[in-house]
């Protein structure tokens, strides 16, 4: 009796933990495409406004350089 219960206990923990992974894989979906919504040609932006600049290089995902 006392192997069934621990049995029990032990395969539902596996499921929950396996479901899981699987949940988390899908909230992480794969960057296939340019991560930049639109672009801006406008005025300068004013460099003490800025905070962090990241630069992607162009590659097979997008064929643009990203600057954000």
């Amino acid at each position: 009796m006392k192997f069934t219960v621990a049995a029990f206990l032990f395969l539902t923990c596996m499921a929950l933990l396996s479901t899981k992974e699987v949940f988390a894989a899908r909230l992480l979906p794969p960057q296939l495409r340019c991560q930049c919504v639109r672009t801006y040609s406008g005025k300068p932006i004013n460099p003490k406004l800025i905070q962090n600049i990241e630069t992607i290089p162009a590659g097979a995902k997008c064929k643009n350089v990203q600057i954000m």
